[in-house]
């Protein structure tokens, strides 16, 4: 028995006499186009930057099964797709490459007859001898040698040294099981999670590891929201809101909300939710095992809510984690390969400045770019037995006894109809047109730019965002795939970002040939402009959804059933090519075009809008040289007709714009804060509604001309030094915008809903109107919110308000007054606005049972100088605490000072 541990290159496995059997408990073969080509571009990408090294492609646990046979227990579908792509590169490229060696096939399947036959076929490059073939592995055999064709023109490797490196260098480990082994207790240990880490969890201690410098209390607490937002953003088929807590939703995406991003820094989010945690007594730092078993994160009980998993994820967390680390260090160095994971953070942790803001900067970059990703990147939905692709957002909503519900709604529209021409249903076209064009998990460059894109909009609208999708996607397509003198992707990403004028003599179109095509994205690309320009009725054509497909379908068949072959040079044109998947290839690729149109007309869906044109301008029956030139030439045209990018960057529009994008600065609150400080914002005739985040209204606004007249004469260093500097402007101190200049809070509030103020010769009341309900009825009054604002940050008191004023509730024990709750309190005193002349109060007697005068803690109001009115009120001097000035700042302060100075002399309540 040879229980040795082994290492083989890949040609040593298969030149050996032992081999190597896939037991009947093993599932089927069934990698796709997305494994296959992960595995194909791994090897390239090593063969390229390390073409001496030995790539280590991971492990066959095996078990011995008689005299040189090798029972597969696991990696058996790495295994059956290397023997695959060593039959193609024997069979389709025998000219480049010399693989006299593998004379034999060394893998088989135990009781699985179709699936043996089936590989054998591809050992020897025929299926036509089998009447009903195992799809999947003809499908990969067309797959592999796909790839393959194009990998000179796609990656800069030829054949010959892609094999010679695959051979020579790529090696697999070889792990027997030992003698008499329980192979099911094996499975359940295999399948469970192991005890090695993932890298993933590696790099979150790694990255954890900045803040060990604190003391135990603080280190604690940062090393525990770090956790909660790793773990909450981990979960790539779940939206990152479902990884907290309801009130953590609250305080991080909005009150009532959750489909915004409010905080904007780290530090704000540990301050934001640490009263929502609890740590155990006993304060040490995380290791690896606390963080993978999370014992030191508890969070406080709250109500319950989830959503059902439902979503797909088009990326995995370990590449995804690498398109954050771009998008934050701003450089192409960031390969988009998850294999390098760990080496790529290693060096960019070992070259920042300062390891702690390094890890803060990125933990807050990860939430963020999850929360732009999974409300504005598309996503695979099951939902009533189906599944398509969706592009969702994450709400709260209320109703009922259902206080902190969940729905999913369109993230462009708020809308769940299924609307074929709406903004949303277009964004999602581009994204579902890039994801199936370019399905593996790494080197997503598409992805990147979206990512890119959206992380440095202030504001992020439908029509924009699909100027720039289809100005990518024209980049990758014209000045690409199809170019004479193709561009690299990081030009094209973050350079050319403006309007772009393309000439047709720049353009390769003899590119358009079968095996010159490099990239499925020239036939979706195609098929989006026939559904975004061909305002076809045909409901079947606007309902089109992408699907997986690799496979270029002849349309007139290469070797066509009863009809003569068309000459080459027709027959490869892009005029008679379609992209269909690999199964339907293989069942129709000899029919005749009218044998096809039969096939397709009986679906139900469209499967390429192309090849729907084709079938449906066209007589199938007559198709040939004439209807493959004339499609040819209308493809080209329409190519030609869209050539063209419209897209502008926003922050070469406004010097403003591009300087608080530089800064970092995503925080509306904070924009809209400063823009107050120059101008006021027009009213809505009849409503009255200041339009503090109405963005593109605001761009057009003097407040906003103004602004950047500011920026460009004096480079602040930041909005907050702006909004000091102009807070003492005495003319700002005279006018309402000065308060919202200076607390966040109200402007905070209006971002909810709008702000309202009267300012005729009666009432020049401010309201703050929540969203819900845009009346008086439901608003508060500025002075009185301010007011319960100053004191909860001078004496952290939480007061009462509504729209009729501020309620401060007083208790009355020991012969003393305290301000208490409403259950505790005694006696009630009441602060308003009196229709903008100044703030009146009452005092109000609140336990019925108490209204006797001689009651001790009544009796004593008037020892205070209260004076009774009747059997409910009572008054301190004048109604009138003080009467408004023309100067805002001024009123405040005397607002503030009045309150204070009625608890303080008129109940005796140390403040």
């Amino acid at each position: 028995m040879n229980n040795k541990i082994e290492t083989f290159n890949i040609e040593s496995l298969f030149k050996s006499e032992e081999t190597y059997s896939i037991p009947i408990y093993q599932r089927n073969y069934a990698w796709e186009s997305k494994e296959i080509e992960q595995l194909i571009i791994d090897v390239v990408d090593y063969a390229k930057s390390n073409s001496h090294k030995n790539y280590y492609i991971g492990t066959l646990v095996v078990s011995q099964d008689g005299v040189n046979n090798w029972s597969t227990i696991d990696g058996q579908q790495r295994l059956t797709t290397l023997n695959i792509l060593t039959s193609v590169l024997k069979n389709e490229f025998k000219n480049d490459i010399d693989l006299t060696w593998y004379n034999k096939l060394k893998l088989g399947f135990t009781s699985r007859e179709k699936s043996k036959l089936s590989l054998e076929a591809s050992f020897i490059g025929n299926f036509d001898s089998l009447l009903v073939p195992e799809s999947n592995i003809k499908e990969a055999y067309s797959i592999c040698k796909t790839v393959l064709s194009k990998l000179e023109g796609t990656h800069g490797i030829s054949v010959s040294a892609f094999a010679e490196y695959l051979f020579k260098y790529v090696t697999i480990l070889r792990v027997p099981l030992p003698d008499g082994i329980d192979l099911n207790h094996y499975f359940e240990i295999m399948n469970s999670r192991g005890e090695q880490l993932e890298k993933h969890e590696i790099l979150k201690a790694m990255l954890m590891n900045a803040f060990n410098d604190e003391n135990k209390n603080t280190r604690d607490l940062k090393h525990t929201c770090f956790n909660i937002i790793w773990e909450a953003c981990a979960n790539m088929e779940r939206y990152l809101q479902s990884g907290f807590i309801p009130s953590q939703r609250h305080l991080i995406f909005g009150q009532d909300n959750w489909n915004d991003l409010v905080v904007y820094s780290f530090d704000e989010l540990v301050e934001k939710i640490k009263h929502t945690i609890e740590l155990d007594g006993e304060n040490k730092s995380l290791g690896i095992d606390d963080i993978l078993s999370n014992n030191d994160v508890k969070i406080k009980e709250d109500e319950a809510t989830e959503n059902p998993d439902r979503f797909n994820s088009i990326i995995n967390f370990q590449n995804f984690l690498l398109h954050v680390l771009r998008v934050q260090v701003q450089s192409d160095r960031i390969a988009l390969d998850d294999k390098k994971l760990i080496d790529i953070f290693k060096f960019e942790i070992n070259n920042s400045s300062n390891k702690k803001e390094f890890a803060k900067e990125f933990i807050y970059n990860l939430l963020k770019c999850k929360f732009l990703f999974d409300k504005y990147i598309i996503k695979r939905e099951f939902t009533a037995g189906t599944d398509r692709w969706a592009l969702k957002c994450f709400k709260h909503y209320r109703q009922g006894k259902v206080l902190n519900g969940i729905k999913y709604v369109n993230s462009f529209g708020d809308d769940d109809s299924e609307n074929v021409d709406s903004d949303n249903r277009k964004v999602l076209m581009l994204l579902a047109m890039f994801h199936v064009s370019i399905p593996s998990m790494a080197y997503k460059y598409w992805l990147h730019a979206s990512l890119n894109y959206l992380f440095h909009q202030l504001d992020i609208s439908s029509r924009h965002y699909i100027s720039y999708l289809e100005h990518i996607v024209k980049s990758f397509v014209y000045d690409r795939h199809l170019a004479k003198y193709p561009l690299d992707y990081p030009q094209m990403i973050f350079e050319n970002q403006y309007p772009i004028i393309r000439q047709s003599e720049n353009i390769d179109w003899n590119k358009l040939r079968y095996n010159v095509i490099d990239n499925n994205l020239i036939f979706n690309y195609v098929d989006y402009l026939l559904w975004s320009t061909q305002k076809r009725s045909d409901i079947k054509f606007r309902k089109f959804e992408y699907k997986f497909r690799s496979s270029v379908e002849h349309f007139f068949p290469q070797n066509p059933i009863g009809r003569e072959p068309i000459d080459e040079k027709y027959l490869h044109q892009f005029g008679n090519l379609c992209l269909i998947s690999h199964s339907d290839n293989s069942k129709l690729s000899n029919y005749l075009p009218d044998a096809k149109e039969t096939h397709y007309r009986d679906n139900s869906n469209i499967d390429s809008l192309k090849q729907y044109v084709m079938m449906t301008d066209f007589e199938m029956k007559t198709w040939g040289i004439d209807s493959i030139e004339k499609h040819n030439q209308e493809m080209q045209d329409l190519l030609e007709e869209n050539m063209n990018s419209t897209y502008q960057k926003k922050s070469d529009i406004s010097k403003a714009v591009k300087w608080f994008i530089e800064k970092k600065v995503n925080d509306k609150v904070l924009l809209a804060r400063t823009l107050l400080c120059f101008a006021d914002f027009t009213k809505e005739v009849g409503r009255n509604k200041h339009q503090l985040f109405d963005w593109e209204h605001t761009r057009n606004h003097e407040a906003f001309t103004l602004y950047e007249e500011y920026v460009e004469s004096n480079n602040p260093d930041s909005l907050l030094s702006v909004i000091a500097e102009k807070l003492k402007s005495e003319e700002l101190a005279i006018s309402f915008r000065y308060l919202f200049a200076k607390y966040p809070e109200v402007v905070d509030y209006c971002k909810a809903g709008n702000f309202i103020w009267f300012d005729n010769t009666e009432d020049n009341l401010i309201y703050l109107l929540e969203s819900l309900n845009n009346t008086k009825n439901v608003s508060v009054e500025l002075y009185t919110y301010l007011i319960k604002i100053i004191l909860k940050k001078e004496f952290d008191l939480d007061i009462y308000i509504n729209n009729e004023g501020l309620f401060i509730n007083i208790g009355f024990q020991d012969n003393e007054y305290f301000i208490s709750s409403y259950i505790n309190a005694l006696v009630q005193l009441h602060i308003w606005n009196k229709k903008g002349i100044g703030l009146s109060h009452s005092l109000y007697n609140l336990d019925l049972n108490k209204r006797n005068r001689n009651y001790n803690g009544l009796k004593l109001l008037e020892d205070y100088k209260w004076s009774y009115t009747d059997g409910f009120y009572y008054r301190f001097g004048k109604s009138e605490l003080f009467k408004f000035e023309n100067d805002v700042k001024n009123n405040l302060e005397n607002s503030i000072n009045s309150v204070k100075s009625i608890l303080k002399n008129g109940f005796k309540i140390k403040l």
